[in-house]
């Protein structure tokens, strides 16, 4: 029962990521908009067929932003006392908090047990009563060669104040999966993988891939006229390390983002 229970949780969490409820910041909040502070919530951590909720952990962030960068520490704890402080770092892209835990700090746990690094790309939004949330898949990866540990979901609040937030837009601007398609496949990726997207209209297109700092690896394509239609271009590494990417896509000045992984 409380499987069912935690599972329904978490569709429900799922779900609310479109919800009108939360709202979609635009460029100039974005801009405005420094995560610096505590976020506090939970993470849920899928079955490794991915159905199931098999455990829920606290979870919070403490933050620094500096521009587009941002570094801190996550903190997770179960239900058994057992928690992890450890350090991250990432970076701002759009409208997502991209991250990746790297090393751990302090921790509590019993001899056999091992925690994974966990990874993701985190919406920034904001909910009806004005709390800045980052929710979003955050797949747990083992360290240095970064195959997945499990998967995992995250909801993340922090309360503002009128001051420090702007206010947000009446006019919603969420983008649904057939306004922009956009994938990567295969993710993970060993030495190559596509980026597959598809254009309703004529457009000025940028491919970019960053890494987890933001700092760009690759220029795919630089502001190409483009037919609408779909498209598919590859990547194949280059000199770079097993870790966390992100393949940036800009379409006429609006900002689409993935994560993407690559294992050793």
């Amino acid at each position: 029962m409380r499987t069912l229970i935690l599972l329904f949780t978490i569709i429900a969490l799922q779900a609310s990521a479109t919800s009108p409820t939360l709202q979609i910041l635009n460029a100039k909040e974005l801009k405005q908009l420094d995560l610096t502070g505590k976020f506090a919530g939970k993470r849920f951590q899928y079955t490794a067929d991915q159905k199931n909720v098999m455990q829920t952990f606290i979870y919070e962030f403490n933050l620094k932003q500096d521009g587009n960068i941002i570094s801190g520490t996550s903190t997770i704890i179960n239900d058994n006392g057992d928690y992890a402080d450890m350090l991250l770092r990432g970076s701002i892209v759009g409208d997502k908090v991209y991250f990746e835990e790297y090393s751990i700090k302090s921790e509590i746990k019993p001899d056999a047990k091992v925690w994974c690094f966990k990874s993701g790309a985190l919406n920034i939004r904001k909910d009806e009563f004005g709390n800045i949330k980052l929710i979003g898949a955050t797949p747990s990866l083992i360290p240095e060669y970064y195959y997945t540990c499990t998967g995992g979901y995250t909801d993340l609040t922090r309360s503002e104040s009128a001051e420090t937030v702007a206010a947000i837009s009446d006019e919603n601007r969420l983008q649904n999966a057939d306004e922009m398609r956009f994938t990567v496949f295969p993710n993970p990726f060993l030495e190559k993988t596509s980026v597959q997207y598809k254009l309703n209209a004529d457009a000025k297109v940028s491919l970019e891939i960053l890494d987890i700092l933001g700092q760009r690896i690759a220029l795919l394509e630089n502001n190409v006229s483009k037919a609408a239609g779909d498209y598919t271009v590859g990547y194949q590494k280059n000199e770079v390390n097993a870790g966390i990417y992100i393949a940036k896509l800009t379409v006429n000045g609006e900002v689409f983002s993935q994560q993407i992984v690559q294992v050793k």
